[in-house]
């Protein structure tokens, strides 16, 4: 394995294993305000900007704005615990990254607050040099621009990092930035990684292809 001079880090499916909770989550909600389930599978939520999983919750605009101070309260009312869903050996992976003097960044569509819960709880903020959100940029993912943004600002080109990502719009951004693309499986979960470079079983198998290269 070539070993690269930086890596960036999706952060939902690849740190933290919290997609199922979050599509639960807003399954109940809709449930409970007895409201029409117009995507059911969880594949079609998975790496999409929150902005958008709304829209697809509610496509309806006027019901949308009424009905979202309900859901940021509901939401609020059902906090993750991201420590339960830390996916295996990724804090040792970020550790050894460190290590190794490697420039390391987040790259996640996420909120700022949910990122920076899910650092704090993991304790991993002092593996990361550079940590981006949704909120960072105009257009998210599947366009390349929060891949871009971490590039500029770990001061480093495309062909010298690495991007660690899940979902097809994850891949497809980091693609389209040309970036060279990790996957990262889930076996409950069909989402379609055929766009990656590389598909691994985990951070762990990712490790090991270090170790053995070491």
């Amino acid at each position: 394995m070539i070993s690269k001079a930086g890596y960036i880090f999706d952060m939902d499916g690849v740190l933290v294993a919290s997609e199922e909770y979050y599509f639960s989550l807003r399954m109940q909600f809709l449930e409970e305000m007895n409201l029409p389930i117009y995507y059911s599978d969880i594949n079609d939520y998975v790496g999409v900007d929150p902005k958008k999983e709304w829209k697809m919750m509610i496509p309806d605009p006027q019901q949308r704005t009424k009905l979202l101070p309900v859901f940021e309260s509901f939401w609020e009312k059902h906090p993750i615990d991201y420590r339960k869903c830390l996916n295996d050996q990724v804090p040792e992976f970020l550790a050894d990254l460190r290590k190794m003097e490697k420039r390391v960044a987040l790259a996640s569509v996420g909120t700022d607050a949910e990122v920076d819960q899910m650092l704090t709880q993991c304790q991993l903020s002092s593996y990361f040099d550079v940590v981006l959100t949704g909120e960072a940029v105009t257009c998210s993912k599947p366009a390349p621009d929060i891949y871009l943004q971490a590039l500029s600002a770990l001061d480093l080109k495309a062909d010298e990092c690495v991007v660690i990502e899940d979902s097809q719009v994850g891949i497809k951004a980091a693609k389209s930035a040309k970036i060279e693309t990790w996957a990262v499986q889930d076996p409950r979960l069909q989402i379609d990684q055929s766009q990656a470079d590389r598909i691994f079983d985990g951070v762990g198998p990712i490790r090991d292809q270090f170790e053995k290269s070491s």
